[in-house]
């Protein structure tokens, strides 16, 4: 049963090391053997765990429960590794050596995502249970900001700066947590688990309280409990849709997500992305009808009232309609006139918001035209 633990942390970090330097195709099926082998691991410690606890020289440490939120996470990692493997195929929107660069980076997070998540429960100290959270944290924001545009890395920061900051107030609790141990089995204790559990009706009550009110509030800013949950929706809706799988893994329950499609287009995306922050939106309906009277009001809203940052805070509509160009013009006019009005109180001319020549959303990288590079012996 100890070989399986091993294996265990071993299987998904040598797939995710392989992952930087295999083609994509291997690469995933690499990935998707990784992720049912950690399943069929997992599955065989069940026995063994479920009477005694099986440990690996110290630091690793299964038992009944962290089997429990093993089997859930290997499950997931399997179906999430499998699925991938048609989503590269169709619906990321990238292609040629960005196509292959992406994949490669997508791949290796994945795995070294799922490695971390598998290696968190079977640690058998509070340090390193901080420290494998903390690697989930770091590679699941690289895997956020996978896609590479404004919004993703702006998920990204928001989500390392809020759940690194609840890290650091569960490192406090942790040293609270050993300084409640020390007192009982000496200034040589080393957090592991097992010490702790046998001597807990003896340690301080103060100390243990500071501990865990400290650990609630860190690792539940980690897992986006209210009211520490203001990085959530930003880190669902710009991740890859597997990783916003695997996040809901961590706990992360809430998600605005969507599945990305080969025909996606940005005028879906712009109104999807006002309906997820739109303040109204309810967490449930209460029947069809809720629904269609929600969104018939919203929509009606969004066409013709809302002025969109993206189209140069106009209506949909008047977009549409044609008279977005001579609404700018007027307001161009309103600024000419009091900024020759007041002068001094402009620093220099201002313009009208303008509305872009064209609209994006997964961009295709342009590949290098090689026919207008011929070669030394065709010229």
């Amino acid at each position: 049963m100890t070989i399986a633990v091993i294996l265990l942390l071993c299987i998904p970090a040598c797939a995710g090391i392989a992952s930087v330097w295999l083609p994509g195709r291997i690469a995933g099926l690499v990935s998707a053997a990784s992720g049912i082998a950690s399943f069929a691991l997992v599955i065989a410690l069940i026995p063994g765990a479920s009477h005694r606890d099986l440990s690996w020289l110290g630091f690793a440490r299964a038992d009944a429960l962290s089997v429990v939120f093993l089997l859930a996470t290997s499950f997931l990692y399997a179906c999430v590794a499998v699925y991938s493997i048609g989503y590269l195929n169709t619906a990321t929107g990238h292609a040629g050596p960005a196509g292959r660069r992406y994949t490669r980076r997508f791949w290796a997070g994945l795995n070294l995502f799922a490695w971390s998540m598998l290696a968190a429960p079977v640690m058998g100290n509070l340090a390193l249970l901080w420290v494998a959270i903390e690697v989930t944290t770091i590679v699941s924001a690289l895997l956020v900001a996978l896609e590479g545009t404004d919004g993703a890395a702006e998920a990204a920061w928001k989500y390392v700066l809020l759940a690194s900051a609840g890290l650091a107030i569960a490192l406090l609790g942790t040293i609270f947590a050993y300084y409640a141990g020390s007192r009982v089995l000496g200034p040589g204790y080393n957090l592991a688990f097992g010490p702790l559990l046998s001597v807990a009706g003896r340690l301080p009550h103060t100390a243990v309280m500071l501990a865990f009110v400290l650990a609630v509030l860190g690792f539940g800013t980690k897992v986006g409990l209210f009211p520490v949950h203001t990085w959530l929706p930003d880190a669902h809706s710009e991740a890859p849709t597997p990783v916003s799988a695997l996040l809901s893994d961590l706990a992360i329950l809430k998600s605005h997500s969507r599945p990305k499609v080969s025909n996606d287009n940005p005028y879906s995306e712009a109104q999807f992305k006002t309906l997820k922050y739109c303040p109204a939106f309810p967490g449930t309906f209460g029947s069809l009808q809720d629904a269609r009277a929600f969104c018939g009001a919203f929509f009606t809203y969004y066409n013709h009232e809302h002025r969109h940052s993206g189209i140069g805070l106009h209506t949909p509509y008047s977009v549409h309609i044609g008279t977005a160009a001579a609404i700018q013009d007027q307001r161009q006019a309103v600024l000419n006139a009091a900024c020759a009005a007041n002068p001094r109180r402009f620093t220099r001319r201002p313009r009208a918001p303008k509305m872009p020549v064209t609209a994006w959303i997964n961009k295709p990288v342009a590949e290098p035209d090689i026919t207008q590079h011929p070669s030394r012996e065709a010229a």
